[in-house]
């Protein structure tokens, strides 16, 4: 069972039950709840999992998340085991330039419409990371004299999760 932040309707992924993920931290703090929020750096993707207390009903289900520049992590929200959305985070969110921190410009939402829940029901947001090679340093052409190596770019995205709010 997730820990209800202070909002209602929100859960906070640190809390939720987790399957690989890791909490790290955001900086600045007030950019994810809690100033945390989860990372996954297994190949095969990592899950939280959380058990529904609402009373039965349709729901819309947000999950913020975070959208690294050039990274594509993919996500799928399930319930009780079967997938009701699934996004890639490959967004071009400011800046947009290899940026790999989490942080309130790379904070971003989905909001999957119209799901059906009741109480006990397992709400689990799966994530796969983009673990692609970083790009190799490289010569920047005729002006390398002047600027050198750019050093080497790191493209990695850990399908970071902030929270799920689940709400009317």
């Amino acid at each position: 069972q997730g820990r209800v932040g202070h909002h209602p309707n929100r859960i906070e992924a640190e809390s939720m039950k987790t399957g690989g993920y890791q909490t790290v931290d955001v900086t600045p703090w007030e950019t994810a709840s809690g100033g945390k929020a989860v990372v996954c750096h297994e190949a095969s993707g990592c899950t939280l999992t959380t058990t529904v207390d609402k009373a039965a009903g349709t729901y819309n289900v947000a999950v913020q998340y975070f959208d690294i520049w050039h990274g594509v992590s993919t996500f799928t929200l399930s319930v009780n085991g079967a997938a009701v959305a699934t996004w890639k985070a490959d967004d071009t969110l400011p800046p947009a330039q290899p940026d790999p921190n989490l942080d309130g410009q790379t904070s971003t939402r989905i909001t999957i419409r119209h799901v059906a829940l009741k109480p006990g029901d397992v709400l689990e947001p799966r994530g796969v990371p983009d673990l692609r090679e970083e790009l190799k340093a490289h010569s920047v052409g005729p002006i390398a004299g002047a600027l050198g190596r750019i050093p080497p770019l790191d493209l990695r995205e850990f399908a970071p999760v902030d929270y799920i709010d689940i709400g009317p």
